[in-house]
């Protein structure tokens, strides 16, 4: 489905797509170390909200907690 008008900004997207990323900046602003230590973060909370309220294994906790 094509939405009238839409013709030219789509072929400028297609076209600037194409060009290499110019400037001494990042291509996302963020170094992919930060993204990956965020999203490592993120992922250990979630986890830990959803195993550690978890009933049983708890000696697995306890030795998992204590060496992680």
């Amino acid at each position: 489905m094509r939405i009238e008008g839409s013709e030219v900004p789509e072929q400028l997207a297609k076209r600037g797509s194409l060009l290499p990323l110019t400037g001494p900046g990042l291509a996302l602003g963020i170094h992919t170390k930060v993204a990956w230590e965020v999203l490592k973060g993120w992922t250990s909370r979630k986890h830990d909200g959803y195993w550690l309220p978890l009933r049983g294994q708890r000696q697995a906790k306890v030795f998992l907690t204590r060496h992680c």
